[in-house]
């Protein structure tokens, strides 16, 4: 006589621990948006300087970016309101408008 066993699982996600992510791929076009308006829509990011120190941006906007060369893609991000433009290499980026970034 053989037995079978019948198992089922139940899974049920919590909402809280799910994330959606960004892929790197499509980050610059995020961040290059605009608006009806014709002007750059605003973002929050998180970027890794290159002393390992995390950089956090409430809101910025992208000035221009550059997608190629040895170094990698970079964007001018310019932070609001203080008008600061500098230069990010978008590998660095880890969220955007509190997503993480993966590769």
């Amino acid at each position: 006589m053989v037995h079978k066993r019948i198992l089922s699982f139940h899974f049920k996600p919590a909402t809280s621990d799910l994330r959606i992510m960004i892929h790197l791929s499509k980050l610059v076009t995020l961040m290059e948006l605009k608006g009806r308006d014709k002007k750059p829509v605003p973002f929050s990011m998180k970027f890794i300087k290159s002393t390992g120190e995390i950089v956090t941006v409430k809101e910025a906007v992208c000035t221009s970016s550059y997608h190629g060369g040895n170094d990698g893609a970079t964007v001018n991000i310019m932070f609001l309101p203080s008008k600061e433009v500098r230069k990010v290499k978008v590998l660095s980026i880890i969220e955007f408008n509190g997503q993480e970034v993966f590769i």
